[in-house]
């Protein structure tokens, strides 16, 4: 049985013609040589076909050896019930096996998201994912979570539904972070397309969404003109309420210990006893910032007052932008500070002092996340 061949080219994948000009020969049993002009076009994908003719069972263009090759069904002209016959999807280059697939899907549109990576920020609202059309489609866009996603639902977003009107050529998946006060890792939540009748999914088929907390850490700096004296705060934030906590020692501070083998020491403890200690916040917003420390200990059992006399230190922390040398923003806060010692619960007698300096709170970035294709995520807003 010998067959004879034809070899086509195109541009876009979507329509094939004859190469003109194309010749060929037989090399030997395994291999065939083309020969055709130089094509004006430099940018031409070919593909090479070979047509039998022999038995053919079922009518539908190929013989009963391209039948059993390709897995089709020999006695039924079209396998996959998509309206077209086998011999015919394989000259015009589809899967006779996917009903997806067939000479004049090139006719259906195709969705694919606009981007691949983007990064959602926790209390920022919505974060909205655009799948566009190449033509104007109608119907509902079918989506699912991938299951390598390191986000969960009901804990790191909202439940998402899996399907999603399209309106003209577009369609809009809204990602909506869950705002909560607790402090976690950034998470990956990648969304695939699912193909389905009425539209195809083309390459940009899937799309990672970096989660952020608004949730951290933030390293402190108090500074005088005598001295830099390092802290550690943690602010929470949801809805327009912040918790914020002076943190120092093992499991508190977010920092490791100096010592494994050494529970209960870390690298945090200083001016900041050991716990975490609650503060007042008066206001945390794009023009103000402020909060006051609870009570710290201060130091006792030691110099003249040893056994007899407890001192606490108190921390006001103030940060506005319209003075000249203070500065708000997402990452970093810088202001002013006062700072009281005195005798615990008294708010004034011969031993207390006050200090005042400025303070730097720089946010805690953490490690940027990775996404399955390897494809480096965008740096946080």
């Amino acid at each position: 049985m010998t067959p004879s061949f034809t070899l086509q080219s195109t541009t876009d994948f979507a329509t094939w013609a004859a190469a003109q000009g194309a010749t060929n020969s037989i090399v030997d049993s395994t291999h065939i040589e083309w020969r055709l002009p130089r094509p004006a076009d430099p940018q031409l994908f070919f593909r090479a076909l070979a047509v039998f003719s022999t038995n053919d069972l079922d009518g539908d263009g190929l013989p009963l050896i391209a039948e059993t090759g390709l897995g089709t069904n020999p006695n039924l002209g079209d396998t996959d019930m998509d309206g077209f016959s086998d011999g015919a999807e394989v000259l015009a280059g589809t899967d006779p096996l996917d009903i997806m697939s067939f000479p004049m899907s090139s006719g259906v549109p195709l969705a694919s998201f606009t981007d691949s990576v983007s990064t959602a920020v926790e209390g920022h609202g919505g974060h909205s994912l655009t799948v566009t059309f190449d033509r104007p489609a109608s119907g509902t866009l079918h989506y699912q979570v991938n299951p390598r996603s390191t986000a969960v639902p009901g804990i790191d977003y909202q439940a998402l539904s899996g399907t999603v009107a399209i309106t003209g050529s577009t369609a809009q998946i809204l990602i909506v972070p869950i705002n909560d006060l607790t402090n976690r890792s950034d998470r990956t939540l990648t969304i695939d397309l699912v193909e389905m009748t009425g539209y195809r999914i083309g390459v940009g088929s899937f799309h990672a969404v970096r989660l952020v907390e608004d949730d951290t850490y933030w390293n402190g700096v108090l500074k005088d003109k005598y001295a830099e004296r390092n802290f550690r705060l943690l602010l929470n934030r949801s809805n327009n309420v912040t918790q914020a906590c002076f943190v120092a020692g093992e499991g508190l501070d977010g920092l490791p210990m100096l010592d494994t083998t050494a529970p209960g020491t870390s690298i945090s403890e200083g001016i900041i006893p050991a716990e975490c200690h609650e503060a007042q916040v008066s206001a945390d917003s794009t023009t103000l910032f402020s909060l006051l420390s609870p009570e710290l200990s201060a130091g006792n059992n030691v110099g003249i007052f040893a056994g007899n006399v407890s001192l606490a230190r108190t921390f006001q922390l103030a940060a506005m932008t319209a003075n000249t040398n203070h500065l708000i923003s997402s990452n970093i806060i810088v202001g002013t500070y006062t700072e009281r010692i005195g005798i615990t619960n008294t708010s004034a007698s011969y031993l207390d002092q006050t200090n005042t300096g400025s303070f730097v709170l720089v946010r805690e970035l953490p490690t940027q996340v990775s996404v399955t294709n390897g494809a480096a995520l965008p740096p946080l807003p």
